[in-house]
């Protein structure tokens, strides 16, 4: 086994627009508009297009909900769409979260879904190579010491086996509170 702590060196936002018009059309548009604005903000300090990718794009029709009072029974009656685009930012630049979200709430955006700091891929498979390294270390080391007392010395090594169920994922530590 080996275990290590890594700084992140991965920033993660997802933050959106939810719009709601008569029309499906209309809270598209408008959705769009002030996406279109956010993006702008977001580029405005610093960070690339190539950072940011749409996680979701969903329209829902909004019903409203009444007693017809000839009959008692409960009926809705179609008053509009929602539009929902939620955005997600991955950057290297760490310490630009809050000009981030300063930005994007002052270009439009009405949801803040998660900020959370994680390792890029490229580091999460470096730390898991070091860390095989050093298992295969530590193994070596363990299995000397208990040949030691038997007057007994490794002189090969018949196989290894790598079991990855027990290596653990980065957890992003989330902070609440925007």
């Amino acid at each position: 086994t080996a275990t290590a702590s890594v700084d992140p060196d991965l920033l993660v936002i997802q933050f959106g627009v939810e719009t709601q018009e008569k029309t499906a059309r209309q809270a598209l548009e408008s959705n769009s508009n002030l996406m279109t604005s956010v993006i702008g903000a977001i580029t405005s300090v610093g960070i690339s297009e190539d950072d940011l990718h749409t996680s979701s794009l969903n329209i829902y029709p909004i019903y409203d909900s009444y007693e017809d009072k000839a009959t008692g029974r409960y009926t809705q009656e179609l008053i509009g769409y929602r539009v929902s685009n939620i955005v997600t930012v991955e950057t290297m630049k760490l310490d630009s979260a809050a000009d981030i979200i300063d930005s994007a709430v002052a270009a439009g955006v009405n949801r803040v879904d998660s900020v959370y700091f994680t390792l890029s891929p490229e580091k999460q498979l470096e730390v898991k190579d070091n860390l095989i390294s050093q298992a295969v270390k530590n193994a070596e080391s363990r299995a000397n010491k208990a040949l030691v007392p038997l007057n007994h010395k490794i002189i090969g090594v018949k196989a290894i086996s790598l079991s990855e169920f027990g290596i653990p994922y980065p957890m992003p530590i989330y902070e609440a509170g925007y």
